[in-house]
């Protein structure tokens, strides 16, 4: 894991995965997490940056939206439910199905 500190990052492509971030200041970035390896944020700016998903990540997603799409009421809701626990909310119980 590499550890940046009190750098600031201006219009490039920061790869996250297993890098460590503290108050760092990142301008017009994109933001690439691959779900490679963890994680560290403590403290940063961003201004006009953007996530991007790649690899196991972006799967990841596709499998959520999958999910979201076909599998009806109880796949919206196990969807919702996720984005409630990442949002600090309660998750609803889903419908038998």
């Amino acid at each position: 894991m590499a550890d940046f500190k009190n750098q600031t990052f201006t219009d490039q492509t920061i790869d996250l995965d297993g890098n460590g971030y503290s108050a760092c200041t990142f301008v017009g970035c994109t933001l690439r997490f691959s779900g490679g390896g963890g994680v560290q944020l403590d403290g940063c700016r961003f201004e006009r940056c953007n996530l991007a998903l790649d690899g196991a990540a972006a799967n990841t997603i596709g499998y959520l939206t999958s999910i979201h799409a076909g599998l009806g009421d109880w796949g919206r809701t196990t969807v919702a439910n996720l984005c409630a626990t990442i949002q600090g909310g309660t998750p609803t119980k889903p419908p038998a199905g």
